[in-house]
C-alpha cells in the first residue's frame, strides 16, 4: 500500500459515529449505522486497495470478453458459500451429537444448541471459498479477468487484497465460535441441572434446592423461561434445543425444585 494515502481521520470519525449509533440504545439508529458502515468500508477499500488501472481501450476489450460472465461468477460464489456452510455445519453438528451421546444416556433431558456451530461453519466457509473461486476463475479465464473485475464500476478496488484480511478475521472468529459451540449444552439430571453453555468457561452444577424462582415469558409466539438460582446466577432457556418439548423440561424442573412457574406475560 505504499504511496496510497489512508484516510485516517475519516476512518476514525466513521468508527465513532457508528459506535455512538450502535451503543445509543436507540434501535432506530442501528440500521442507518450499518448502512453508513457499509459505505464507509467501501470508501476505505477504494483508498487502500487500488487496482491496476486499465486504459479505456483495454477495459473495453476485456469488457466484451468477460462482461457476460460476471453475474454468473458472483452468483456461483454466493451459492458455494451457502453449500460449503451447510456441509461444514452438518459435519460439526454430527460430531457434536455423537460426542454427547454417552452423556445423554445419563440425563433425563438434554439440550444441544447448534447456533454457534452454524456461525463457525459460515465463518470457515467465508474464510476459504474466496480463495477457491479466485484460483478457479484465474485458471479458467486467465488472470486478466480479475484485473477487469477490479476496474468495473461498482467495484473499484482490489477485492483480493481486502479479502485477505476478511479471510483471516473470519478464521480467527471461527475458532472460538467452534470451541464455544461444542461447549454449549445443558443436561437435566435426576439430582439437578448441569449447564455447559458457551457463556460459562466451565460447566456448572446446580442442585434442585439451588433454584429460587422459575419465570415464564412470551415473546411473540415464542415462550421461554428464566430460572434464578440462590447464588444470584440466572439461566435463560431461549436458546436451548431440547430433545423434547421445553414445557415438559420446565414442568420436571418445577416439580423437582418445588417451585411454581410464575408467568410474567409478554415482553412486547
Amino acid at each position: 500500500m505504499s504511496g496510497q494515502k489512508i484516510p485516517v481521520v475519516q476512518v476514525i470519525l466513521a468508527a465513532l459515529l457508528i459506535g455512538l449509533a450502535l451503543f445509543s440504545g436507540n434501535p432506530a439508529l442501528y440500521y442507518p449505522a450499518i448502512i453508513f458502515a457499509c459505505f464507509a468500508m467501501l470508501k476505505f477499500f477504494t483508498a487502500v486497495a487500488k487496482p491496476k488501472k486499465l486504459s479505456e481501450k483495454e477495459f473495453d476489450e476485456l469488457d466484451k470478453k468477460y462482461s457476460g460472465k460476471v453475474f454468473a461468477i458472483d452468483a456461483l460464489s454466493i451459492i458455494l458459500v451457502l453449500v460449503e456452510t451447510a456441509a461444514i455445519y452438518l459435519v460439526l453438528a454430527g460430531v457434536k451429537e455423537n460426542a454427547y451421546n454417552s452423556i445423554a444416556n445419563a440425563a433425563v433431558f438434554i439440550s444441544n444448541p447448534q447456533g454457534l456451530l452454524f456461525v463457525a461453519a459460515f465463518l470457515f466457509s467465508l474464510s476459504t471459498i474466496g480463495w477457491l473461486v479466485w484460483i478457479a476463475v484465474k485458471n479458467i479465464f486467465g488472470p486478466e479477468y480479475w484485473v477487469y473485475y477490479y476496474n468495473r464500476r461498482g467495484v473499484g478496488f482490489d477485492t483480493k487484497k481486502i479479502y485477505g484480511f476478511i479471510s483471516l478475521g473470519a478464521l480467527l472468529l471461527a475458532v472460538p465460535a467452534l470451541v464455544f459451540g461444542f461447549m454449549d449444552y445443558s443436561l437435566i439430571l435426576d439430582n439437578g441441572i448441569h449447564l455447559g453453555n458457551w457463556g460459562r468457561l466451565s460447566p456448572v452444577d446446580y442442585a434442585w434446592g439451588d433454584i429460587s424462582e422459575i419465570q415464564e415469558f412470551t415473546n411473540g409466539k415464542n415462550t421461554f423461561y428464566l430460572i434464578k438460582f440462590s447464588n444470584g446466577d440466572t439461566w435463560n432457556t431461549s436458546n436451548e434445543k431440547w430433545n423434547v418439548e421445553e414445557s415438559l423440561v420446565i414442568e420436571f424442573i418445577s416439580s423437582k425444585a418445588g417451585k411454581e412457574i410464575r408467568n410474567f406475560g409478554s415482553l412486547g
